[in-house]
């Protein structure tokens, strides 16, 4: 799900990818790591909430 999800931002160019070159493997630990503040701004919460979703597909 969140694969297709990013796709679609990706083809109207609303999402751009970052490290191509880099595959997830299922079990591999990831980290967002962000300045803690009262309110998040909605780029840094959206691109949490992804990982947090994509790093649930992988388990």
């Amino acid at each position: 799900m969140a694969n297709s999800f990013a796709l679609a931002f990706m083809r109207i160019g609303l999402l751009q990818p970052i490290l191509r070159s880099y595959t997830p493997q299922a079990g591999l630990p990831i980290a967002v790591v962000f300045p803690q503040k009262r309110y998040l701004s909605a780029k840094v919460r959206t691109f949490v909430e992804f990982m947090t979703e994509l790093t649930t597909t992988l388990k």
